[in-house]
């Protein structure tokens, strides 16, 4: 049982220092971030430590109204101000479409940048640039933009397509004129004179003008950093599990610390109902042994009785109260317990002999439930339960004819997700 307490006190302290190790990261309004360890915010500026600096010997501050936000260590977000809409360097492309970055360098091969809120440099080749226009205002032009032209001929000779007329009615109907003066000076003369055939003939080879089709396709896109509201700092609900050791024992109509405690062991999980930055509400389902060890005096033997009782245990603790430290956060609470027994043993010794089984003792016993108050005591990561002492005091009798109860200190780690 020793090892069991050393071993779970080394888990705490493990469990401290790692959350210590830990930073938290500070986003500036420009939207530039580092690495710190906030130690105090006060009502105009933030007091912090470089994660370097172990002893904390040196603090440093910077004012509140230039901070967007503080993701701390343990996941959780505090927001102070909106950030800043950043006025970004427009970059057009000979292609048409446009960039939406800061321009980091511009060479003779390439145009290097980045996106708002990413730390990666890209790179793209100078010839597909046709220009850039700075946050400034100024622009620089690196290429003329593409065009594309498109002549349609048949054969060697250009087609010439009559503006405001698509290509293909045009065509149709220069067909449907020439068919129906043909038809009708077939029907006039019946032969088709000489001088309109000169005629046609010369307008079929009658040079075109070239129709070029100019194509420039523009698309550009306007992203806006919409100003979000400012929140504050949100406590998120938690579900653990936890587990520890307990000493209990039994008392009538006074408590007495036992002088032989039963010492034993509990685990179960726990979920938050509800939490902030000073106060936290808890339920927690839980597998318990409890009992007591008691030595008694008849006829110059000493008699040893020891009894144990399992119980699945509800525990609810409405009313935690927290210091709002943001690292180790000590904690009070206080609350009730329902329980009920399914497991049961009694054993006696005499005069420090083996033990045997007591199958009369244990028969007494007879109540299947048990209630009473819990008081705790405790330390949370942050705004989640790491270290916990809970002293229970039973408010059932156990026996009938004897009108004993429960009461019992619990140390207890619990492993929040």
């Amino acid at each position: 049982m020793r090892n069991f307490y050393l071993i779970c006190f080394l888990f705490g302290i493990f469990r401290i220092c790692y959350a210590q190790d830990k930073t938290d990261r500070i986003y500036q309004l420009d939207q530039s971030d580092f690495s710190a360890m906030v130690d105090e915010i006060g009502e105009t500026e933030i007091i912090y430590f470089l994660p370097g600096d172990l002893v904390r010997k040196q603090p440093k501050n910077i004012l509140k109204s230039k901070v967007w936000k503080i993701v701390y260590a343990n996941g959780e977000t505090e927001t102070f101000n909106s950030p800043a809409e950043l006025v970004l360097d427009k970059i057009n492309l000979s292609n048409g479409k446009t960039l939406e970055a800061i321009i980091s360098e511009v060479t003779l091969k390439s145009v290097s940048y980045k996106f708002a809120g990413e730390g990666i440099v890209r790179e793209i080749d100078r010839n597909e640039v046709h220009k850039i226009i700075y946050a400034d205002g100024h622009q620089e032009i690196l290429n003329e933009p593409k065009v594309i032209k498109a002549e349609k001929q048949k054969g060697d000779k250009s087609v010439k397509v009559k503006e405001d007329v698509p290509e293909k009615e045009a065509e149709i109907a220069s067909k449907g004129k020439s068919k129906n003066k043909k038809n009708t000076d077939e029907e006039n003369t019946g032969t088709e004179p000489a001088a309109k055939v000169k005629q046609e003939s010369a307008e079929a080879t009658e040079p075109v003008r070239s129709n070029e089709i100019i194509i420039k396709i523009q698309n550009d896109f306007d992203s806006k950093n919409a100003a979000a509201k400012p929140e504050g700092r949100k406590y998120k609900n938690y579900v653990g599990v936890r587990f520890g050791g307990l000493a209990t024992g039994f008392y009538e109509d006074k408590i007495a610390k036992p002088e032989t405690p039963l010492y034993n062991w509990e685990a179960g999980l726990g979920f938050s109902l509800a939490n902030s930055k000073h106060y936290n509400a808890r339920l927690e389902l839980v597998y318990a042994n409890k009992g007591a060890v008691e030595k008694f005096t008849d006829d110059g033997l000493t008699i040893t009785s020891r009894n144990k009782l399992t119980y699945f245990q509800g525990n609810l603790l409405p009313l935690i109260l927290k210091t709002g430290a943001r690292k180790l956060n000590p904690v009070i609470g206080a609350g009730g317990y329902y329980s009920y027994l399914f497991k049961k043993s009694s054993q006696y010794s005499l005069d420090g002999e083996n033990f045997e089984d007591d199958e009369d003792t244990s028969a007494l016993f007879e109540s299947k439930y048990d209630y009473g108050l819990c008081a705790m005591l405790g330390f949370y990561s942050g705004h989640k339960p790491l270290l916990e002492f809970k002293y229970e005091y039973g408010l059932g009798e156990l026996m009938k004819d004897l009108k004993i109860k429960n009461h019992g200190l619990s140390v207890s780690l619990f492993l929040s997700f």
